[in-house]
Order: structure tokens, then sequence, then C-alpha cells
């Protein structure tokens, strides 16, 4: 399974070297890098295009406004999907943001499982404005088998499947449900490709669609 490829600016060191260390862990993401300044950030992009790009909104005096860096990256790099991360209030900004090209919100003060979702749905092609505006969200994130029953979904999978595809839906990575359960990452593994299966899908992003079922 691809990895999903990211990179992060904020000019805060510390701020910085969390998310970094936290995003190094997970499975399903690669980080391509992480850098404290605009420049350093465009100059990789030159190089490689992420995308998800966590980005930043309110960096120190002296480099470029934060809905001015949205829509610069947005023109130059569209194939990269933006991410903002920031301390602003997310209903008065989130109609800037958008207009800007930003393609989601994620609050600083959001859990770190609640981070990676957002980076996952993000990823998956579809908006994240935190939780704030979940039901709106929900709305946006229209399952691939409405048909289908919730009942009819949750007897295919064993109770352990269940449990483990909830977790990997709540944001934790294999690695962190088999810790969760005192499971090896390997049947952690099998169990998630097998609920894939009984479910009739094949990737994360088709899992994320379906989530209203869980």
């Amino acid at each position: 399974m691809s990895r999903i490829k990211l990179m992060l600016l904020d000019d805060h060191d510390v701020v910085r070297a969390g998310l970094l260390s936290f995003l190094s862990g997970l499975d399903d993401v690669e980080v391509l890098g992480s850098f404290g300044r605009v420049v350093d950030l465009v100059t990789a992009m030159r190089v490689q295009v992420p995308e998800v790009l966590l980005l930043d909104y309110a960096l120190e005096k002296g480099e470029m406004d934060g809905l001015l860096l949205i829509q610069s990256i947005g023109a130059r790099f569209p194939e990269s999907r933006i991410l903002v991360i920031s301390a602003i209030d997310v209903p008065a900004a989130k109609s800037v943001l958008q207009r800007a090209g930003a393609h989601g919100f994620i609050n600083k003060s959001a859990s770190s499982m609640e981070i990676v979702k957002a980076i996952r749905v993000i990823a998956y092609g579809y908006p994240f404005w935190s939780e704030m505006d979940s039901k709106a969200q929900d709305t946006e994130l229209e399952p691939v088998q409405r048909g289908a029953s919730t009942e009819s979904l949750l007897e295919k999978l064993s109770p352990r499947e269940r449990e483990v595809i909830r977790c990997y839906l709540e944001g934790m990575s294999v690695s962190d449900i088999a810790e969760k359960f005192a499971r090896s990452i390997k049947t952690i593994s099998t169990q998630k490709h097998t609920a894939f299966t009984k479910m009739g899908i094949k990737s994360d992003r088709e899992l994320f669609m379906l989530k209203e079922n869980f």
C-alpha cells in the first residue's frame, strides 16, 4: 500500500519537531521534508511535490502572509492538497481559507489521532474542517455503498476485525492497534485486509467513504 507523501511547514522549532516525530512513526505517511521557512519549503517542492502539505497559518514576521502563501502554493503546485494547522478560530476562518485554496483545517490543540485522521481524509481527496464542522463534513464524505445497511456491513466482520477497523478510523496506525490489543503487527494487518475483503473495498480511501457505517 502506497504511503501518503507529506511536507510540513511550521516556524516553531518545538512544534515542528513534535509533529515530525509523531508523523514519522505512522505506517501510512512518508514525511518528505520538515521546514521552518517558506523559501526552503518551495525549494523542496520544486524537486518533489507532496500529496499533502501541513501548513502553519500564522508564520513569524518577515515570512509570507498565510492567505497569500496558500494562494501561491495552490497556484504553483495544484496537485498538493493543503491542510492548515493553527490555533485560529475555524468558524470565522473557514470561508476565507477555502477561498484562498486550503482543503482543510486542524487546530494545534487537536489530539495526534485527530491530526492523522485529518491528513488521511485530505489525502483521499476530501475536505476536513475539524470536529467543529463535523456535521457538514460527514455530508461531504458520501459513502460509496449507501445501499448497504449498517447491520449488513457489520455482520460481515468478526468482533476483532470490527475493532481493528474502528480503531483505524479513529486515526490509529496498524502499529498502534497492535500495541493496544497486545497482538502482532502482522495479525492486525491481516485482520484489516480480511475486513476490507469482506466489505468489498480495496483502499483506505474507500474505508473512509464508508465511515458512517461504523
